[in-house]
């Protein structure tokens, strides 16, 4: 017996296909209750829509493999199958978590706000089907000649009950988003990036900002220029090296906190008041100083003019409107204690996080005294930050140390460390698309216009024969001249 069944995928192409209708046993794992469609199922009249995303692989033999050979595996998740028959589902299919529209969630549950499941901005999909399977069971564990446990370094037991135990002195959620306001303020400045303002600015920080902060009692609250601030927060994100430089410029260690908009704005209507009277020769605004950057020499030994280069790309991967939700955000800021409690168990490791973790981590570092004295509480030391290691290429000690994390997670917290919308997105488009030079902008702006005229009159008595006339347009900064 033959039985006709149609596929239609969500981009409209329809196919057809002949499948064994037969019962018989389409195995997606080693055992039968693992099976799709069992000996026992049967065929009963009434519509089916049935989601093919995960069944089998395309290897498999049967009805199955007849349904997924017809459409690529990029468009598994938004196809359905139409047929007048009912297919008998096994339980374990049956459990997986289902989306709004019927598809399978592929996020974890905790990315779920409400009823809401979290749209990924860029999903991708496994290369091959994914098989339902029972949970592995774990590993066993060795145990010593006195009968106690011997725990490998790979299958640590579960440290899901250690991370209550991290201490952060901060509202992570609430600091993290007032971070991600101020980066895309500054993102909206590329001349902040690199440059000759660049320069301007790590001289200031160096030469105006930590002295004066020095100056000042702690508890003052004082925010200086955007340039500055900017050059200033790239700093924090290298704490070893930000404590050691404080003390080399200016003896002690400048303290910073994140803030609201509006407390921004009065930090630094009060620090410019006192800039302006202590420094007079340097202008708040980078734009109108004249200062000669060459004849400055800096006694920071950190390299921040290429820090502030590389922090440049760090906006553009959390960027993304669901970077800033609060559902999102306190999601990240669980697995930001996650990856401070893998690392305290794991110490010698070099450890990597995701980008919904990196923003809590920068967050939590712009707040450097807490920051230290949380970690050090912690790990018993200042958890140092590099974000110099950027090199994906195979065998480095960016993709080394990914596969590492990744082995040690699922492991010890019992889920993935993957997460979608957290992951890298690309370089930014600026690193290999050149913007459009000034003058051709002028050219295309300027080059089309309409011009009307209403009347030429000819006084005195005009010559015989063809009237030429000529017309000449000027144009001047502040109008166009008038024809005559």
């Amino acid at each position: 017996m033959k039985l006709l069944m149609k596929i239609r995928c969500s981009q409209g192409d329809e196919s057809s296909v002949i499948a064994d209708s037969s019962p018989r046993i389409i195995n997606s794992g080693s055992t039968p209750n693992e099976s799709i469609v069992n000996s026992n199922s049967t065929l009963s009249e009434g519509p089916t829509h049935i989601n093919a995303a995960r069944s089998i692989d395309s290897s498999d033999s049967g009805v199955g493999c007849s349904l997924l050979s017809t459409q690529s595996h990029n468009s598994l998740d938004d196809s359905h199958v139409e047929s007048t028959h009912d297919v008998t589902r096994s339980p374990a299919l049956n459990s997986w978590p289902i989306g709004k529209k019927g598809h399978q969630a592929s996020t974890d549950a905790s990315d779920l706000v409400g009823d809401t499941l979290f749209a990924p901005s860029a999903p991708s999909l496994p290369s091959t089907p994914i098989r339902p399977s029972a949970p592995p069971e774990p590993p066993e564990t060795p145990r010593t000649s006195k009968g106690q446990d011997k725990t490998d370094s790979l299958t640590h037991p579960s440290l899901s009950k250690k991370v209550k135990e991290v201490r952060v002195g901060i509202n992570l959620v609430r600091c993290a988003s007032r971070l991600l306001k101020f980066l895309a303020t500054v993102d909206q400045k590329p001349e902040l990036y690199r440059g000759p303002v660049v320069k301007q600015a790590l001289r200031r920080y160096e030469q105006v900002w930590l002295p004066l902060a020095a100056s000042h009692k702690d508890g003052e609250f004082l925010l200086p220029p955007e340039d500055v601030h900017w050059v200033w927060l790239v700093h924090m994100l290298a704490p070893v090296q930000y404590k050691k430089n404080c003390q080399t410029v200016v003896g002690k260690l400048i303290d910073h906190r994140l803030v609201t908009t509006k407390a921004l704005q009065r930090g630094r209507e009060k620090c410019r008041k006192i800039w302006e009277s202590q420094f007079p020769e340097e202008p708040w605004d980078v734009y109108e100083s004249t200062a000669q950057v060459s004849k400055f020499t800096s006694k920071i030994e950190y390299n921040l003019e290429a820090a502030v280069d590389r922090q440049s790309a760090f906006f553009y991967q959390v960027s993304l409107p669901h970077h800033g939700r609060k559902g999102f955000l306190r999601h990240s800021e669980r697995r930001y204690r996650q990856f401070l409690t893998l690392k305290k168990t794991y110490p010698d490791q070099f450890l990597v996080p995701c980008y919904d973790m990196d923003i809590m981590w920068h967050t939590h570092q712009v707040h450097p005294s807490i920051y230290q004295k949380d970690t050090l509480a912690w790990l018993g030391d200042i958890l140092p930050h590099d974000d110099s290691v950027n090199d994906r290429s195979t065998g480095s000690r960016l993709t080394t140390s990914d596969n590492i994390t990744r082995n040690l997670w699922t492991p010890s917290f019992g889920s993935t460390f993957r997460r979608e919308g957290s992951m890298f997105r690309s370089d930014p488009p600026d690193r290999y698309i050149k913007p459009v030079p000034e003058s051709v902008l002028d050219a295309a702006r300027g080059s089309i216009f309409h011009l009307q005229i209403v009347k030429i009159a000819i006084t005195g008595k005009a010559p015989d024969g063809a009237l030429k006339i000529k017309i000449k347009h000027e144009v001047s900064k502040k109008k166009i001249a008038v024809i005559k």
